[in-house]
């Protein structure tokens, strides 16, 4: 099977994720653009010169499938799109070339697009340089303009000249989001959707996807879609309907809204598991995969922004531990217990023993935790039964997510923060090639 990829960006959970997880099938070849095509927090995509390489790598490989965000044809990345000032006749011209160099090859086409978020922070690193003085403000007036309320006294605070510009870039953004549906009715999508990040209950976004999941599903998380999809068409591939049974660790975890999310826990597991193409099962016993949740019971911790609402507890994680012990099925271990960062606890208990996880991850939002590791999950099984697994390249993305989601954002992270320090002046390296002495630089 070949597949062609084209991430949002360059962040290694666009590029390099969906490739290892991939590469977990012995079966599977991955195409995907140079890295340095691909835009980043402050450059945008080269747009032109990832045109050039699809049309000649389709050209010259037999492509399957075709996983495509969007975003980066039409904007030059997930950033871009909140903080481009393109015009949409420019955008358009970018993304009929996009679709005429593809109708020429015989893949199918998995695509996604983004609904622009609205940040509940005064933070424009990755938004519009207005947003430090009045994103806040913004976000509160598309939170009150949805829900009905007076929002006159937060409108009189925006200065007109910025509230239209952001105005006219949702405008923009959504115009385009439905010019896909006219897409995927003449059928050059075979599978489709939308992706949201960062969702409260209410806001212009919210109203955005609320239409346009009329018309084609609405997925909440964007940075694990990519992966998510690569699932997804294995799963399609597979002559066996995939199930999957959820497991909770705590009482109360099924209802709990996650931070940055607009839904209950329970309610994002079933929808990732159908974004999979895999089904969610009516027990335990009739269940191919086991999806253990390591949930809050009040709400989840935030690592990143130091916000705590509940101690760690021995029972969730012994609860984890012995359930993978105790199983005869494959189990995906999805820590969601914390926002950015996986649970030290568990993630050390799981570490401390021989248990044999068919995935795991733990970063970030809810969603991205869930994607992931559903994706490993079921790719290491359809590939088990195919007899095409490669345990070596499990092993590695393996390694990854807990150096990644527990070592790093658990726990370095915060030390980083704490020194006041920025990650370009460290420096890692084992001068000896062995891992009694690391080196260290500032």
């Amino acid at each position: 099977m070949n597949i062609l990829l084209i991430p949002a960006d360059d962040r290694p959970v666009s590029y390099t994720l969906p490739l290892q997880a991939g590469m977990i099938s012995k079966n599977i070849n991955v195409f995907i653009p140079p890295r340095e095509f691909l835009g980043n927090l402050i450059n945008n995509a080269k747009i032109d010169e990832i045109l050039q390489w699809l049309e000649k790598t389709l050209s010259q490989n037999p492509i399957d499938y075709i996983i495509c965000a969007l975003d980066i044809v039409a904007y030059g990345g997930l950033i871009p799109s909140r903080r481009s000032s393109d015009l949409k006749e420019l955008i358009c011209s970018r993304l009929e070339k996009f679709r005429k160099i593809i109708e020429v090859s015989r893949a199918k086409v998995l695509g996604f697009s983004s609904i622009m978020r609205i940040s509940d922070n005064n933070v424009n690193e990755e938004e519009k340089l207005y947003w430090d003085e009045y994103g806040k403000l913004i976000f509160k007036y598309s939170y009150l303009k949805h829900k009905g309320e007076d929002y006159s006294d937060i409108q009189a605070q925006i200065p007109s000249h910025i509230l239209d510009d952001y105005l006219k870039t949702r405008q923009r953004n959504f115009s385009i989001n439905k010019m896909y549906l006219q897409w995927k009715n003449e059928g050059f999508f075979d599978f489709f959707l939308y992706a949201k990040d960062d969702i409260a209950p209410f806001g212009l976004n919210v109203q955005e996807a609320e239409e346009l999941s009329k018309q084609a599903p609405v997925h909440t998380g964007f940075d694990e879609v990519l992966t998510l999809l690569v699932a997804h068409l294995i799963v399609e591939n597979f002559d066996v309907s995939i199930k999957i049974f959820p497991v909770y660790s705590t009482l109360n975890g099924p209802n709990i809204i996650p931070r940055y999310e607009d839904k209950p826990l329970s309610k994002n597991i079933e929808t990732h598991i159908k974004m999979c193409g895999a089904e969610v099962a009516d027990s335990e016993e009739n269940a191919h995969i086991i999806l253990l949740a390591h949930t809050p019971e009040k709400g989840q911790n935030d690592l990143a922004m130091l916000e705590f609402v509940e101690q760690e507890t021995e029972e969730s994680t012994d609860f984890c531990v012995n359930f993978i012990k105790n199983s005869n099925k494959p189990v995906i271990v999805a820590d969601v217990k914390n926002a950015n960062g996986s649970d030290d606890l568990l993630a050390k208990k799981l570490l401390s023993e021989p248990l044999n996880l068919y995935g795991y991850a733990g970063w970030n939002t809810a969603s991205n935790t869930i994607g992931t590791a559903l994706s490993m999950g079921i790719i290491r099984y359809i590939a088990e039964k195919q007899g095409r697994f490669s345990q070596e390249n499990f092993n590695k993305l393996m390694f990854v997510r807990f150096a990644d989601d527990w070592a790093y954002q658990a726990i370095i992270r915060k030390i980083i923060r704490r020194f006041n320090l920025t990650p370009e002046q460290i420096t890692l390296s084992f001068p000896w090639n062995r891992s009694f002495e690391v080196e260290v630089n500032l």
